[in-house]
């Protein structure tokens, strides 16, 4: 999220403006030392974008203040609950606010009978399985994102198996996995919105597959993700020439007949 709230972040930036001000320059004055464009300081100052710590120092450089002047009688420093991030969640009574950015807008979604002890615990499923990017190796990088996605909503899903499965999804999982923090620093650059197009889709099937599948298997009934092996041999059963793509066919259901594994259906 890029709008402070109000707490420890709101009194820094407030004592920054209180800094300038005391110094005797206006916004603007330190808008031309620095060959800022108009309104940059402003905005750092209501907190409507963040300044970066080098843009932070240089402020203060140039209205003559020191670090200690800009944290003198703020209130105790944060802890990780209030550090502002993508997403993250308030408590509000009996049930929690999960706040984002949403396009240009902030937004949220109120998610009842629940605590932000239960949010965090599906934010550190999701980051503690991306965590292992750190020494993952070429193609295995996609297959780990995809067991991230599909392990935290799970776990979001088995915390709150009365709430709306897409809007867990949706405002929980996928705004989750585009905060940058939740993934290693090396990552940092990465485009997560179209790293989510590819993951997210993936990540659906193993869940089709890791929730459905071990009831199936009691009623003899295989829901697994096709190999190339096996999608080729459904093409070659369905008869159906090149109208057909192998690579196109994602979550596959097989059954015995007469001792033999047969495709009973692919879902493309």
């Amino acid at each position: 999220m890029a709008e402070a709230s109000s707490g420890f972040l709101q009194a820094l930036l407030g004592n920054l403006r209180n800094l300038r001000e005391r110094a005797g320059l206006s916004a603007s004055e330190v808008e031309e030392c620095l060959i800022l464009g108009p309104g940059w300081i402003t905005s750092f100052e209501e907190g409507t974008t963040i300044p970066s710590i080098d843009m932070l120092l240089a402020i203060l450089n140039q209205i003559g203040a020191t670090l200690d002047d800009l944290l003198r009688g703020l209130p105790s420093l944060p802890d990780a609950s209030e550090v502002e991030r993508h997403i993250f969640a308030e408590q509000a009574g009996n049930d929690i606010v999960i706040r984002f950015r949403y396009t240009n807008f902030d937004a949220a979604y109120t998610l009842s009978n629940s605590t932000v002890e239960e949010f965090e615990a599906v934010i550190k499923t999701l980051r503690d399985s991306l965590a292992r990017l750190t020494a993952a190796i070429g193609n295995l990088s996609q297959a780990i994102k995809t067991d991230a996605v599909a392990k935290a909503f799970l776990k979001a899903v088995e915390i709150w198996p009365n709430a709306n499965p897409s809007d867990l999804w949706w405002f929980l999982v996928y705004r989750a996995y585009c905060d940058p923090y939740n993934h290693p620093a090396r990552f940092a650059r990465l485009d997560f919105t179209q790293s989510w197009k590819r993951t997210g889709g993936w990540a659906l099937e193993e869940v089709l597959v890791r929730h459905y599948g071990p009831f199936l298997r009691e009623n003899g009934i295989r829901l697994l993700i096709g190999s190339s092996a096996q999608k080729q041999e459904i093409v070659r059963q369905l008869d159906v020439g090149d109208r057909l793509e192998a690579d196109k066919i994602d979550v596959v259901l097989t059954g015995e007949k007469d001792g033999s594994e047969v495709f009973l259906v692919s879902c493309m």
